[in-house]
């Protein structure tokens, strides 16, 4: 009886199966016509972004950032909230520091403002952030072994 039942089964599943083969298509596909030029207006948010000068001065910028911009209040941060929270304080800390902003102090004469302002913050956001993350790390680690040389009894 089982038998016929799974041989009804796979005949039921197998019908809609032959619906599925491939025949010729009735709708008639149309090739659209090759267009002869594209061209995108220069507008000035745009055009800045592409320009060979501004990722010059953006290098400058992240090069800057990473002569002046220190990330020490982020690492001892980190580390608070590391050994008084544990991972949670960590990606607290982490979380911060990827949504801080940064405030350029100086802009060279002779670079375009808002490029050498692009690659100052993003460099001085990603040393935060691995400042932030490395902090709490070590945060994590000391509250590791405070709790482990807590419970183990020993004499430390």
């Amino acid at each position: 009886m089982r038998t016929v039942i799974l041989l009804a089964c796979l005949v039921i599943v197998a019908k809609p199966a032959e619906a599925q083969r491939r025949t010729t298509s009735v709708i008639t596909h149309v090739t659209p016509a090759p267009v002869a030029s594209f061209s995108i207006p220069s507008t000035e948010p745009l055009a800045y972004l592409v320009a060979a000068d501004c990722d010059l001065d953006r290098t400058r910028g992240r090069e800057a950032a990473s002569m002046t911009h220190s990330g020490g209040g982020w690492m001892a941060g980190g580390l608070v909230s590391g050994v008084l929270l544990g991972l949670i304080g960590t990606a607290i800390s982490y979380a911060i520091a990827s949504s801080s902003t940064v405030e350029v102090n100086r802009i060279p004469e002779g670079v375009e403002a808002s490029c050498y302002r692009d690659g100052y913050t993003s460099k001085a956001r990603s040393m935060n952030t691995s400042n932030a993350l490395t902090g709490g790390l070590l945060g994590t680690a000391v509250l590791v072994l405070l709790v482990v040389a807590a419970s183990s009894g020993s004499t430390y």
